[in-house]
Order: structure tokens, then sequence, then C-alpha cells
């Protein structure tokens, strides 16, 4: 049986020591109505908490009291389904998909006290799945994804990046167009650019999420499924890079990952030459010491839904599927055998990245046949310069820390592991922290980034267990400073989606329903 938990949102409140370890408090959780929430924004002159509820075409607003206990304040209809929300200074800024996924989106305001519209909404590009304010609040920015249709794959609209000036409502579009000249040198980089049904650069590249420099000149934004990151001129709404980001080997040590979920070994960490691609979903910019960073939740993400975009082949299905450099019968002289890819214990199960660009790529010798492979996502978080270069990634920390916790989730091991979702950060008394999101394990992973270069695991947070309702797949985070909200403790905000859990883990069973939580950190 599934025990369905409704929406919510947590609160979580945090000190820090000299040892620089976290510890945590939750403080309350709220369920919205209808089971429904996705991503959390605080208002800190009203103390109220902006929820996207895309079941209902909603926001939903909560405050919480001294102590964390948080209340229904009122519900804003919208024009359509939130994606994203974002506030400040009084406004509320809401991404709002248009009829189809296909079709213009807007940006719709409104008044955080009152929840009354403010202005006019503005026409923004297809499916805008991220919104966010320059520091200033004169702009706000919309990753527009563009996805294609699932039917034929043949709809596809360009991804773009809105600037929306807030005090005119006019809208400027940092688009890719100028750079479908630069297809195939991209390609080349390693930037997952596929040549499907001709389409060009910038209907391929698919904005997901976006984050702005502390001097509100540069935005970075995610494209997933291209394993890549666009960098951003604000003033001049132009796209002036893209950056590949590369593979994380797995056949290193502290790379180690359990590629099967039928090897009834919980946590059976292996090096093996897969090569994984960050695809990170969320990112955020952060400056230590004077130098700015991005830090990227490296979920992974695949287009096999897509007609004529198919991605994802198991293990088991490659050498039926392409011809690959496996020398069966011995001597083996290839990166894998045809015992290892055919043997579900082994790789058989395991989620290989399988584009016409990815096959094509992984031929390295030329020679007609697969020589390398790669997989989704790299199950960790990374730091990187502005420019694109790793400084520090959390190889296998992730998911050893999830075993040794007893959070572990084997049934994920064959697809993206615990799958690092969201990241935001905050200064916890003197201390920059970063806070990811595990959605497949229900945990936040807070990392002392004092050092970039050495981040240090300092705290994870059991969401489902410490929630006191099961919450489960963190989604929303925000980080809020003991300054500006009512408990006078640093605070972290939390909507949660909610997964399904088999029994035999002796953890509760949730359907895959979204709700939050608050909490409050203390080192």
């Amino acid at each position: 049986m599934n025990i369905r938990i409704t929406a919510s949102i947590a609160i979580l409140a945090a000190t820090t020591s000299l040892s620089a370890q976290i510890t945590h408090t939750h403080l309350g959780t709220i369920q919205t109505a209808n089971q429904e929430g996705e991503i959390v924004a605080f208002d800190s002159a009203r103390g109220r908490y902006f929820v996207t509820n895309p079941a209902s075409d909603e926001i939903d607003v909560f405050t919480a009291s001294a102590t964390g206990s948080l209340a229904h304040v009122m519900s804003i209809p919208l024009a359509g389904a939130p994606n994203s929300v974002a506030v400040h200074n009084g406004l509320v800024a809401v991404a709002v998909e248009g009829p189809t996924k296909q079709d213009s989106g807007q940006v719709q305001f409104f008044q955080a006290a009152t929840g009354v519209a403010n202005g006019l909404a503005v026409t923004v590009g297809a499916l805008p799945d991220m919104v966010a304010f320059t520091p200033n609040g004169q702009k706000v920015l919309t990753a527009n994804e563009g996805e294609a249709d699932e039917a034929t794959g043949l709809n596809n609209p360009e991804g773009s990046v809105s600037i929306v000036d807030v005090a005119s409502r006019t809208v400027a579009t940092a688009s890719f167009a100028p750079w479908n000249g630069q297809k195939a040198s991209l390609q080349a980089a390693g930037v997952r650019l596929t040549n499907v049904n001709n389409i060009t650069l910038a209907q391929d590249v698919e904005p997901e999420y976006v984050t702005i420099n502390a001097a509100g000149t540069t935005a970075y934004v995610t494209l997933q499924e291209n394993n890549a990151i666009a960098v951003v001129d604000i003033a001049a709404a132009s796209v002036t890079a893209i950056l590949p980001l590369g593979e994380k080997d797995h056949n290193l040590p502290g790379n180690e990952f359990d590629p099967s979920n039928q090897d009834g070994i919980d946590g059976n960490f292996q090096n093996f030459p897969i090569l994984g691609l960050y695809m990170p979903d969320a990112l955020t910019t952060f400056t230590v010491g004077g130098v700015e960073y991005i830090a990227t939740a490296n979920e992974g993400d695949g287009r096999d839904d897509f007609a004529g975009f198919a991605d994802e082949t198991r293990g088991a299905d490659l050498e039926v599927d392409f011809t690959l450099d496996t020398e069966d019968p011995t001597p083996e002289t290839s990166l894998y055998t045809s015992t290892q890819l055919n043997d579900n214990a082994i790789l058989g199960r395991l989620k290989f990245v399988t584009s016409d660009y990815d096959i094509a790529r992984g031929d390295t010798d030329g020679d007609g046949d697969v020589d390398q492979l790669y997989s989704f996502g790299s199950r960790s978080f990374t730091i990187w310069t502005t420019a694109g270069v790793p400084v520090f990634d959390s190889g296998d920390e992730f998911e050893r820390e999830m075993l040794a916790r007893g959070m572990w989730e084997e049934g994920r091991s064959d697809d993206k592991g615990p799958e690092p979702e969201s990241i935001v950060y905050g200064v916890v008394n003197d201390t920059p922290m970063l806070f990811v999101g595990l959605e497949r394990t229900d945990a936040i992973m807070v990392y002392d980034v004092s050092n970039p270069m050495a981040a240090a695991l300092v705290d994870v947070i059991d969401v489902a267990t410490e929630s006191g309702i099961g919450a489960g797949a963190p989604e929303g985070l925000a980080f809020i400073p003991a300054a500006a909200n009512a408990t006078g403790r640093d605070v972290l905000a939390v909507t949660s989606e909610g997964i399904e859990r088999p029994a035999a883990w002796n953890r509760m069973l949730l359907d895959r329903v979204p709700r939050g939580e608050l909490w409050s950190l203390d080192e």
C-alpha cells in the first residue's frame, strides 16, 4: 500500500561551532490543501513564503512565527501553470508556461503583501522553467527550456533566456541563434548537440536553471541535456559563451559507484571505465576570498520521452543496438566485456547515454565501433570557476553517506543514483555553506565551502524522517539569514515532492506528491 502525504513547506534552523560542524532543528511543516508544491521563494519584508502549485495554477502563500510554526495565508490564482517563483522587495515574479509547453510563456507579477496583480504580465520564451531577479531587483530573467513536443519531436521551439525590465515591462531575448553556425565546433568540444530532425543549435539547447552573479551583470544558465553552461551578458541580452562541462571518470579512486539494482548488494561501489556526464539541474554562484565560483547539482537528464530523441540504453541492450568494441571471447582488450554488459548484476541494468551524438563521440579511434560509454549525471555536486573549470567534486561521498546513514535507495543504482537536483548558498555564523538537495534519497547535504577546492561535508538532513510526515524528494530550497526572518535563526526552507519507497526498506511509503518543510540551522 501507499500512504499519501500532503504538500508542505519545512523550516530548518542552524548554528555553527568552532569546528564548523553544523546542527539543525526541524521547526515546522505545513501541507497544502491539494498536496502539491514545488519551488519556494521568501519575502523578508513580510515574512512570507511563496510556493508554486502547478496542479491548481496558483501560488500558495505561508507565514512562519518566531518559533517556525507555519500558517497558510492565501493562494494567488495564475493564468497558467507556474514553474518557478522569485521575490524581491515586495514584488513577486512567477514563471508561467503557455497552454502547451511549446507556446510562449509569461512572467506574471504580484504584490507580496496582498497577492494583487502588479502591472502587466510579459511574454517570454517557451516553457520558462526558472525565474530570478537581479540583485538590485531591476530585472527579471527566465530560463526558457523550449522542449520539443513528445508526440512527434518536430514542434521544437528555440531555447532562450528572457530579460525583463521590471519598471517598463519590456523584454529582451538572449538568443542562441547566433551560435547556430558553431554547432559542429561545440559538438567537438563536448556540448551534447544532436542532429535529429535537422534541428538548429538554438532548438537543441534547453536552458534549465539560471543564477546571477553578485554584480548583477552576468547570468549562468544550465543547459542540462546538453551538458553545458551558457554565460549571458545581461545588459547586452546576449549569450557570450557556451561552456562544455566534460565528464566524470568513474574509473578513478574516489569516483566509485554502484551501477546495478539487481546485484543483491546495497552500495556495491566499484570503479568502471565509464564517463558520467554532469548534466546539472540547479546551479548557484557564490564568492569566497573575493573569487566568484559556480556550484552545480549534477542530476543528469535524458530525452528518451521525445519522439526521435531516444538517448537511453541499458547495458544489456547495447550490443543488440550498437556495434561495440567488446572483443569476446578472450583476450579482452576493450574497456568493457560482453560479460559485464550483459550481466544485470554488473553493468546490464545501468542506463547509458546513447544519442547519435554520444555513440559517434564514443568511437574514439574512428574504426566504426563504440569504445567509450557514458552515463547520466555524476551523482555529485561540483564547484567550478566562472570559466567552467572544475575545482572540486564531491566524488562518491553522497552515495557512501546515504549507505552509512541507512538512507540508501538500491532501486536507483542503475539510473542516476541519489539525483542531486537543487543547490543553494548561505552563510551561517560567518561560515559559507552550500546545501544540496538529493531528490531520490530525501536528503540535504550541507558543505562548508570556506575552501572551495576542498569543500567539507558538515551535516546531512534526513528530510523524510525529520520532517515528521515522511516528506520526500526535496525540490525547492531557499536559504534565509537570521536577520531576515522571524525566528532569528538561519533558516532553510524546503519544498518536497515525495517519492515511492519499497516496503522492504522499512521506510514510510510515499506517493509521488509534493510537500515541503522548514528547518533551522545551527553550528
